[in-house]
């Protein structure tokens, strides 16, 4: 299976969640075994220096949430150009890539730190 593109657009200093269920080929919520459920990671591009590790954790009912702190956006800058993807490890232990896209950085106005 193909993974999804789906691009993000991060708040500089906000925290950022945003969650994704995974369903099998019948539709049904998807088993997710045990942690850890995947991993993604920020890039400034392919293979670049790790400018930021999502959180993943489970919700339940085959539904994954993919976080970051204020801390983690705040490090973000604004002016370059981030790409990202998720690998989903399931039950068996198969690593599999679901989504991967660019993500954009909005500043903010307020100083917050």
């Amino acid at each position: 299976m193909a993974a999804t593109k789906y691009d993000l657009t991060i708040s500089k200093g906000e925290d950022f969640n945003f969650a994704l269920r995974i369903t099998d080929a019948l539709d049904q919520p998807a088993n997710l075994g045990s942690s850890p459920f995947g991993k993604a990671e920020i890039r400034e591009a392919d293979q670049k220096p790790l400018a930021a590790t999502f959180t993943v954790a489970s919700l339940g009912d085959g539904t994954l949430k993919l976080s970051l702190t204020k801390a983690q956006t705040l490090a973000l800058d604004s002016n370059k150009k981030y790409k990202y993807d998720f690998f989903w490890f399931d039950a068996d232990d198969l690593y599999q890539r679901l989504l991967y896209g660019e993500v954009s950085v909005v500043p903010n106005i307020t100083n917050i730190t």
